[in-house]
């Protein structure tokens, strides 16, 4: 039962990657054309792309309820955060809420809270079929 989870998770996580493309390719070319750039935010941007990526990893992982799918994720999870690339991100975008509204910061704050939940979930699948050998 709650490896149907994974799926739901992994299928998300695709839907996660295909919004946050166009982000990815922005900053490819910020990347590989860093004028005005300082070294750290060339740092920050390829650890940005590299997540958008593992995104095709660990949502195709989490499809095929793979145990690696949940050890991308809980590498994920920090900078998921960290980055607001998050897997219940798209509530945020599809009602076009302006960012400095309280509702924005009251949509944010359970879209987090949705992600934590994840993670628990994660956690608790993990620890009951995938158990040590």
């Amino acid at each position: 039962m709650f490896k149907s989870f994974l799926v739901l998770f992994g299928l998300l996580d695709l839907i996660n990657l295909i919004g946050a493309f166009k982000l990815g390719l922005k900053l490819l070319d910020t990347i590989f054309n860093p004028e005005g750039l300082t070294f750290f935010w060339i740092i920050y941007d390829v650890f940005e792309v590299v997540l958008i990526v593992s995104l095709l990893i660990s949502g195709i992982l989490s499809i095929l309820k793979s145990k690696s799918g949940l050890i991308v994720f809980y590498i994920q999870f920090p900078f998921k955060l960290a980055f607001m690339i998050l897997t219940f991100g798209f509530f945020l975008k599809m009602f076009e809420i302006p960012y400095e509204s309280m509702i924005y910061k009251i949509m944010a704050f359970t879209v987090i809270a949705l992600e934590v939940a994840r993670l628990a979930i994660s956690i608790k699948i993990h620890r009951r079929y995938y158990k040590p050998q």
